[in-house]
């Protein structure tokens, strides 16, 4: 009889010592996919461009068409997780562009584990006593540009309210010499593309969180959708798993080749790339595609 009750005891115990491991290793399971969800977070898409304008008067064949758009679906082959809004000419307005970077779309959906790549194709022009440069959307007003258009400051004080782990900006920005033929403020002859001064590269690299990717440097003009078209190419022929930095290093070669081969005069487009560390440290690599919109 003992012997029966040692038996029963001992596999009693057998069978606890089972379940809690079983318990134990579903419950670590669980925690470690949620842990391992919890850190990857999401990754959000903004595409906004215009080759076309509500006042004809600026419009011009040396726009890019919906390269923001292309070069976004080409990063979403790339990266996983995503959830995308494309604004595209019409749609490209000052206040939907700013209401999606702020407090809109991303502002209430962001979180801080998410990251967002922001790609921005709008035409550039430098106007007003302080030397500003703008990004013109769709609804831009030539007589009134400091209303009507998009500062970079503007665009990066929005980014810095986001709860993003990280967060990209792209920007093209052919240069718009049509603004200068209709009574515009006064252009400074060589200043084409956005102005990163020291203190705006400083606060860039302070932040750790944010990279930002201009199509040339702001004493050259941009050639028309050059950047964005050799960049979605390597993103779409990425050899291996690779950093966001060694991609824009590659593109730059290529692109100064291809924009020097087209002008006999000029030493080729140089673009410009702010936030070095991140960007080093930033992932690239096949994954799988889910769609999805901004609404």
């Amino acid at each position: 009889m003992l012997n029966k009750t040692k038996s029963a005891f001992c596999l009693a115990f057998v069978l606890a010592f089972v379940l809690a491991c079983i318990s134990f290793n579903a419950c670590y399971a669980f925690f470690s996919k949620k842990h391992l969800h919890e850190k990857q977070g999401e990754n959000y898409f903004l595409a906004c461009g215009t080759n076309i304008f509500k006042q004809k008067n600026l419009n011009a064949d040396h726009y890019p068409s919906r390269s923001a758009s292309h070069l976004a679906s080409a990063w979403r082959d790339v990266v996983s997780s995503q959830k995308i809004c494309t604004l595209d000419d019409e749609l490209a307005t000052k206040n939907e562009i700013m209401s999606k970077l702020g407090s809109g779309w991303l502002g209430q959906n962001v979180q801080a584990q998410d990251q967002v790549f922001i790609f921005l194709s709008l035409p550039c022009f430098p106007s007003d006593h302080k030397k500003e440069v703008y990004l013109l959307p769709y609804d831009t007003e030539p007589e009134n540009l400091d209303k009507s258009a998009i500062k970079l400051e503007q665009i990066l004080d929005s980014v810095k309210k986001l709860k993003a782990k990280n967060t990209v900006i792209f920007i093209e920005g052919p240069f718009a010499g049509a603004v200068e033929a209709i009574g515009a403020d006064d252009c400074w002859f060589g200043i084409y593309n956005l102005i990163v001064d020291k203190k705006t590269e400083s606060t860039i690299e302070k932040s750790k969180n944010i990279v930002l990717v201009l199509s040339s440097k702001d004493n050259q003009p941009t050639t028309s959708g050059a950047f964005f078209q050799i960049m979605s190419k390597e993103l779409a022929n990425l050899p291996e798993a690779t950093s966001l930095y060694n991609v824009f290093e590659r593109v730059k070669i290529k692109l100064m080749d291809q924009t020097k081969a087209n002008c006999k005069v000029c030493k080729g487009q140089v673009p410009v790339l702010y936030g070095k560390a991140l960007a080093k440290q930033l992932s690239l690599g096949p994954s799988c595609l889910i769609p999805s919109s901004c609404e």
